[in-house]
Order: C-alpha cells, then structure tokens, then sequence
C-alpha cells in the first residue's frame, strides 16, 4: 500500500492507519521522476574517501530494527534506509526511517565520527543547487487529477502536519531547516508548476515572505516563509499581502517535542503570490496558463517534507526527527 490516502478533497498521511512495507527508496542520487508512493531521497556527495560510482543512482542499504531511535523519536518494528556506495558496502549513518504506528523519520550527519574519519554522505558538491546544503526529503506522490486543493466551498487549501526535533547539533557557522512543502501544478499543463516550501523549524528567523524562481527547478516559481503564532500572517516585505495564515504553533528554532503545525492559503493569497511573481520576472501573468485564476485549474503534484542543512566548512553536524502526519485538505 501507499501508506498515505489521497482524495479530491484532500491528501493525509497518518503513521498509525499505515503500513510500510513497500516503502520505495532511491538512495542519494537519481535521475528518474518520483515514485507512485512514498520516497525518499538525500541530496548530498560521497566523501573522497570512498569510491562509488557517479552517484546517479545511489541506492540504500536496509535492516530491520526494533526498539525506540533516540535521534528521530521513531518507535516499534523500523524499517531503516542507509545510503551507500555503488561500489562498496559502505553505508553512511544518515538515514531514513519508518514504522508502522509512529511515523516517519530523518536523520542527517556530516563531518567525521570519533575516529576522525569522514561519513560517508557530506554535502553536495556536483550535481546542481548550492554547493554549501545537504538535504534529506521523505516525498509523498499524487497521481493526476487526484487532489484539487482549492475546490473546497470556501477555496482554502488546509495544510497540517505534526513534526518534531529530537536531534540537533549545530556548530557555530552552520544553520538548518525543518521543512514541510507540496509542489502544485496545473491540470492542462504539467510543465507549470509552483513550489510551497514552509520551515517548520529554522536556526535563523525569516519572519517575511519570500517568492522567487528556483533554478534548479526548472525556474518553477517557489513561495516560502516560517510560522507565526496562531492567526498570524506571513507577509510579504514589499508586497502588501500575506502568503498564508498561520492556525496553530510558530516556528521552532531548536529541539522540539512533537506539537501541530498549521497553515490555510486561501485561493485569494495563491493568486496575489503569482501575481507578485509574474511581476518580478517582468512578466506577464499568462505565465501560469490561461485560466490560472480558476481553483480547479489547480491540482497537487507532491507533498514532502525534510531537512537541510547550510554547512560550508564541513564541520561536525547533525539533525534528525520524524513526522507523525501530514494532510493538505480543501476546505
């Protein structure tokens, strides 16, 4: 099974309604497009100490454990997923972790062990994006036309997800991200796409808004930002309009017990975010298609969540925690 449900109305994932057994897991590289299913994929490079391949399709190495992960929080029978070398039987102490009736975990590790010798995974290096970040991203598939967000009666697109901190290590320089994000896209036209990306748990506050086109997708159009408090809006700096509202806890900036984070968009703020964006780019706003300002234009491509890590020196540093649900609704 999937492990998650997907409906017009909406897409949920819950830990304790699921099974993983057929967790999919592409390791730390890949080129082809995403799985109907779970996924999840480390974006980072092999050290120089280890030989492997070019890293394109970077697999996993699995066990099976049982007991509680203190880094993540996860508890039961867990299925772990260490990236490896193509060539070697080495696996890295990054990885991914499910089970059952808990949730899904993450856990990041850069730098050396006790012995000074590297880890297996650092941060990227080739392959594109900023060579400075090391990623790890859990992402759920929605088949076409399966969910339309904005199609509720009062076109508001409810996003919510319970996530934690169970893990963090962060030397002075570095910084990191807790993340939950989804992709939309239109119905007619798969090729536009926009980016929701929101840090959950961030070590520098971002307090506005930010839209922006993401090189290294496509240029797609992404729109980010942190938490407020309940009912506080994040707002663009220039802008004069909010990119979503937040309904239930703020953003962390450390450890943090598993708590409820939540978020509305309203197609209102959806429309004023690819206006501003067809303005920065000095276009025109047929950018997102025709009929862009018509909700069941609009359909969910991907929801992910994950962690990053801003990492230039390659010091010693570490983060991990898991996620217990996760639902974008219309509402």
């Amino acid at each position: 099974m999937k492990g998650y449900t997907v409906k017009k109305s909406g897409f949920t994932f819950q830990a304790n309604h699921n099974d993983f057994s057929d967790f999919d897991h592409t390791g730390w590289a890949r080129t082809k497009g995403y799985f109907d299913g779970i996924d999840v994929m480390f974006h980072g490079s092999p050290d120089e100490l280890y030989e492997t391949g070019d890293g394109r399709d970077g697999q996993c190495l699995e066990i099976v454990v049982e007991g509680t992960d203190p880094r993540t929080g996860v508890s039961g029978i867990r299925n772990i997923y260490y990236p490896k070398s193509d060539w070697e039987e080495v696996s890295g102490s990054s990885y991914a972790v499910a089970a059952a009736n808990s949730g899904i975990g993450l856990f990041l590790q850069m730098g050396k062990d006790e012995s000074n010798v590297p880890h297996f995974l650092q941060r990227k290096r080739v392959y594109g994006g900023s060579p400075d970040l090391m990623e790890v991203y859990n992402h759920f598939e929605i088949a076409p036309d399966e969910c339309l967000p904005f199609t509720g009666a009062n076109k508001i697109m409810d996003v919510r997800a319970g996530q934690q901190i169970n893990t963090l290590v962060l030397p002075k320089g570095t910084q990191f991200q807790q993340k939950m994000g989804f992709t939309l896209q239109r119905t007619d036209d798969p090729s536009i796409r926009v980016e929701y990306s929101c840090n959950t748990g961030m070590s520098t506050a971002m307090p506005h808004g930010r839209i922006w086109s993401d090189p290294n997708q496509s240029g797609h159009t992404v729109i980010s930002g942190q938490l407020g408090g309940k009912n506080v809006d994040t707002s663009m700096k220039d802008g004069g309009f909010s990119i979503w509202t937040s309904r239930a806890n703020e953003t962390v900036s450390g450890i943090a017990s598993s708590r409820p984070f939540r978020f509305e968009v309203t197609f209102a703020q959806f429309m004023d975010s690819l206006s501003y964006a067809a303005h920065r780019d000095l276009a025109e706003i047929d950018m997102f298609g025709e009929g862009w300002d018509v909700p069941e234009n609009w359909q969910l491509k991907i929801a992910k969540y994950g962690y990053e890590f801003y990492n230039p020196e390659d010091l010693n540093a570490e983060i991990g925690g898991m996620m217990r649900y996760f639902s974008i609704k219309a509402r």
